[in-house]
C-alpha cells in the first residue's frame, strides 16, 4: 500500500506557478432545450499570478460552443474570441495557461455524440484568427468517461478562431 505522502511527494502541482506550466483543458456540458440546439458559453482569464494591475497583463477568452443534435451531418463549433490581450508579455504569451491542450465535451452518449451514432467520430476543421482553415485531426467518443475528447495538440487560445467538429 502507497502511503499518502509517498503520493503527495510526487505531485508536481503544489502552487499556482506549478499549474501555470502545463495547457489547458476546457470542460464543455452544454445545455439543449427542447429544438434540440445544444449551448455553451464561458469567459477564461489567465494572468501571471502576481501583478495586481491587469492592465496589459491578462489575457481574456470569451467562449461558445453550439450544435444542433438533429442536424445531418452533426458539427459542433466551439469558438473562442480574445477580449482582453496581455500587451506587456512577448507574444502575448503570458504561461502555458495560454494554450489549450484538450477539449471535452460531457453527457456525450445522451448528446448523440458516442461511437455508435458516429462510429468514425468527427473530422475537426480549425480557422486561424488570420482567416486560414486547416483540416486538424479527430475527435472521438470515450465511453469510459462519456465524453466526446479533442487533442488539440497545444494550441495558442490567441490565434484560433474556431474549431468545427462535424461527423464523418
Amino acid at each position: 500500500m502507497t502511503k499518502f505522502s509517498e503520493i503527495f511527494d510526487k505531485e508536481t502541482f503544489r502552487t499556482t506557478a506549478d499549474m501555470q506550466k502545463k495547457p489547458v483543458d476546457f470542460h464543455i456540458n452544454p445545455n439543449c432545450n427542447g429544438a434540440s440546439d445544444c449551448l455553451a458559453s464561458g469567459e477564461y482569464y489567465n494572468d501571471d499570478g502576481i501583478t495586481l494591475d491587469l492592465e496589459g497583463n491578462q489575457n481574456v477568452y470569451s467562449f461558445n460552443f453550439e450544435f444542433t443534435q438533429a442536424a445531418t451531418p452533426v458539427a459542433l463549433t466551439f469558438t473562442v474570441t480574445k477580449t482582453a490581450d496581455a500587451t506587456n508579455f512577448d507574444n502575448s504569451v503570458i504561461n502555458n495557461n495560454d494554450y489549450m491542450d484538450t477539449l471535452y465535451v460531457h453527457n456525450a452518449l445522451a448528446l448523440g455524440l458516442d461511437d455508435v451514432t458516429h462510429p468514425n467520430g468527427f473530422s475537426v476543421q480549425a480557422t486561424w484568427v488570420s482567416g486560414e482553415t486547416v483540416a486538424y485531426g479527430t475527435a472521438k467518443y470515450d465511453a469510459y468517461t462519456d465524453r466526446l475528447a479533442f487533442n488539440t495538440g497545444l494550441v495558442s487560445l490567441g490565434e484560433v478562431a474556431t474549431f468545427v467538429m462535424t461527423s464523418v
